[in-house]
């Protein structure tokens, strides 16, 4: 499986190091063809594997002041991405909400074609990330009603995911297996991978199962289907889901770290921006069916976020 994507720094790359000396701490240090890149106020280092039907990349970041990089998808994939130290928004390149990658956890995501942004506070940040080719997938999540209904649903969205959950300890059992005690032969390689990240997937569906219950995650689920209705509101996501606004707002904006209204205004400008940029629309043919009632709205949202 060739590389998915390219990596893009908004910072200038000073040097850069093949090959360099692993140091017995470093995570994944089995793991071939390391590189090290050197910024003003930065370390970044990454290590990948390639053996269809994966393709796997450590990154562990070492930055004194807030680190931008735009990773571009150059096909639709499915992967899974491991926030083992750190914590950090993803964004669209035009600064839109995807989702909030919590340290400590994991989730299946989707990319169809695109850019997406990642702003890294001043820390250290350790991400592995397992791309999967869609047959290889579909056949692993055959018995796993979750992921195989993820894989089978038609998005909208360039940027979908399924819920992050905690790294627990079988989940960091069967991570260790892959990068610690690797085989030395290709095929020996190849059937632990699958093996373990087998594991992974069957011990995430029922982690992601119980999540998507709850009430953030039923909010979410309603609002990505239904934001284009102009009549959403607060109120309204009470009344579907018996509950009241306060606690959806205080639920959904600790899961995401935004509320519901600002959630489903990104998805709404969005759905515009692609509407307008990629069709070529005028936003006098756009602002109803992405939920508003008339131009000025729209126009009052876009402007607001700078898209106007």
């Amino acid at each position: 499986m060739n590389q998915p994507y390219k990596l893009h720094f908004t910072q200038t790359v000073k040097h850069v190091l093949v090959q360099p000396t692993i140091s017995p701490q470093s995570t994944f240090s089995p793991i071939p063809h390391p590189r090290k890149a050197f910024f003003e106020k930065a370390e970044l280092y990454q290590k990948q594997v390639a053996s269809s039907p994966f393709y796997i990349e450590l990154v562990e970041l070492s930055t004194k002041k807030l680190f931008s990089m735009i990773f571009e998808m150059l096909s639709p994939q499915y992967f899974l991405l491991f926030l083992l130290e750190g914590s950090f928004t993803i964004k669209t390149v035009e600064e839109l909400f995807t989702c909030q990658a919590k340290s400590g956890h994991f989730a299946l995501i989707h990319n169809k074609l695109g850019k997406f942004k990642l702003d890294l506070p001043k820390g250290k940040y350790t991400i592995l990330c397992i791309y999967h080719l869609q047959e290889y997938l579909q056949k692993a999540s055959k018995d796993l009603d979750s992921i195989k209904a993820f894989i089978e649903r038609e998005e909208n969205f360039a940027f979908t995911q399924l819920p992050f959950c905690r790294i627990d300890r079988i989940v960091s059992r069967h991570l260790k297996n892959i990068y610690i005690n690797l085989p030395s032969t290709k095929v020996k390689f190849e059937a632990q991978l699958k093996y373990h990240i087998s594991m992974i997937l069957d011990r995430y569906n029922s982690m992601a199962t119980k999540k998507m219950q709850k009430i953030s995650w039923r909010v979410k689920e309603y609002l990505d289907q239904n934001y284009t209705n102009p009549d959403i509101n607060l109120q309204v996501l009470a009344d579907h889901l018996n509950s009241n606004t306060n606690q959806i707002r205080t639920k959904f904006k600790t899961e995401f770290g935004l509320t519901p209204h600002q959630y489903y205004t990104s998805k709404r400008l969005e759905k515009a921006l692609e509407l307008k940029v990629k069709h070529n629309l005028p936003l006098s043919k756009i602002f109803y069916q992405v939920g508003y009632n008339d131009e000025s709205a729209l126009r009052y949202e876009m402007k607001k976020h700078g898209y106007v």
